[in-house]
């Protein structure tokens, strides 16, 4: 019947329905919970999936090749 979903950590929302695709932009951790309604009113277990956005830019980025 409809999807939910919680956002916790450096992304906080309380428990929406899910309708179209999100962004989560804050650095940090941030964990999704989900969960899902039938349409008897059952709730499914919670699922959950944890995203880590680092900003931070490479302290090296470059490569260095030495020949013998």
């Amino acid at each position: 019947d409809r999807i939910e979903y919680k956002l916790e950590g450096a992304t906080v929302q309380n428990w929406t329905t899910y309708d179209s695709p999100f962004v989560i932009t804050n650095e940090g951790i941030t964990t999704i919970r989900a969960r899902v309604y039938d349409k008897a009113g059952n709730l499914s277990d919670e699922r959950i999936s944890v995203v880590k956005i680092d900003k931070t830019k490479p302290i090296n980025n470059s490569i260095i090749i030495q020949l013998k």
